[in-house]
């Protein structure tokens, strides 16, 4: 854990994540990123103590787990990077083959994602991701 920001005022866990596959990005197959997520505890040099816990639907990435990131660069911390949308930016890959989005159950992304096929997820945010760059190319 860290303080998350210049100022100084909140407090992240940095998570290094290994990239196995970028749909969309500069980041580069195989390499690996630091991730913030907020919370975590701090013990000062003069022995006090700081926390921030997160909520409950607020899941942080597992080790040896496989995981969707939607991500973007924290702009007061280069080389770092953050979940677009908070937990709704995080999508776990089940060892069954299906999508579990990381959010609070009456999220409109839990209800629309949650079991649903890593293929088809996969297949829709590349067609998704195409798309806009073609929409940006013609204009």
């Amino acid at each position: 854990s860290q303080l998350s920001t210049p100022k100084q005022n909140s407090i992240a866990t940095n998570y290094q994540v290994s990239v196995s596959s970028v749909l969309k990005g500069s980041i580069q197959n195989g390499s690996s990123v630091s991730v913030l997520f907020p919370g975590g505890r701090l013990e000062f040099e003069n022995g006090t103590t700081a926390e921030v816990i997160r909520p409950k639907y607020w899941r942080v990435p597992e080790v040896n787990n496989s995981y969707v990131f939607f991500l973007k660069e924290v702009k007061e911390r280069e080389g770092f990077f953050e979940l677009v949308g908070g937990p709704q930016g995080l999508f776990k890959l089940s060892s069954k083959g299906h999508i579990v989005p990381q959010g609070r159950a009456d999220d409109l992304l839990m209800q629309k994602y949650y079991k649903r096929s890593v293929i088809s997820f996969l297949e829709e945010i590349s067609s998704l991701s195409r798309n806009r760059r073609r929409e940006r190319s013609e204009k």
